[in-house]
Formats: C-alpha cells, sequence, structure tokens
C-alpha cells in the first residue's frame, strides 16, 4: 500500500498554488488603479514567489525588470515559475511512481 502523504503532496502543491495565484488576480483586478499602489497585493505576493524559486529568481532579485511587460506577461513571467514547480512536482511523482512499480515498491497515489 502506497503512503497517502506522498499522495496528497502534489495535490496539496497545487491547491496552495492555485489557490494564491486566484487571489493574487481576483485582488489585482478589483483594485482601483487611480487608488495608488495597492499595498495588498503584497499578502499573496511573497509565497507564490517562494513557491516558484529557483525560477522566479530573477523576479525575487530585480523586481522592477519586468515592469515594461503588460499585465498577462508580467502575470506569467513572475508567478509562472510557481505553476511549474507544480508541474515538475506532479512530473516527478508519476517517474517515482514508474520506478517503485517496476521494482515492485508502494507506488504513489
Amino acid at each position: 500500500m502506497g503512503r497517502p502523504e506522498l499522495a496528497a503532496g502534489p495535490a496539496v502543491h497545487a491547491a496552495v498554488v492555485l489557490g494564491l495565484a486566484a487571489l493574487f488576480v481576483v485582488a489585482s483586478l478589483t483594485v482601483d488603479p487611480a487608488d495608488g499602489v495597492p499595498i495588498g497585493l503584497g499578502i499573496p505576493a511573497p509565497p507564490l514567489l517562494l513557491l516558484g524559486l529557483t525560477w522566479s529568481h530573477p523576479a525575487i532579485e530585480d523586481p522592477y525588470q519586468f515592469d515594461g511587460l503588460s499585465t498577462v506577461p508580467w502575470l506569467a513571467v513572475t508567478f509562472g515559475p510557481a505553476v511549474l514547480d507544480v508541474v515538475l512536482h506532479g512530473a516527478v511523482m508519476v517517474s517515482v511512481g514508474a520506478l517503485r512499480g517496476r521494482r515492485g515498491g508502494p507506488r504513489p497515489r
């Protein structure tokens, strides 16, 4: 029988990343640019950047280098790494499951 904590890992990872990304997008769409800098958007942003390490390192090192981009490319460059990590986490779990299946060991579910 597989270990349940291994099976829940990618699902929890994906839920956290997608939840934070959705919170950020919804919050950014509800802020009126005329009101000034949206300080509240700083709440979901740091965890998303950290969940995308090492891919998000350029955005952390120099956060102003992407200011010239429009909204969608900026979101992709800044928070896309967190989504990439979710995909890689799932791919690793599938690969580990396949290897364990060949060796007769428990497979993650």
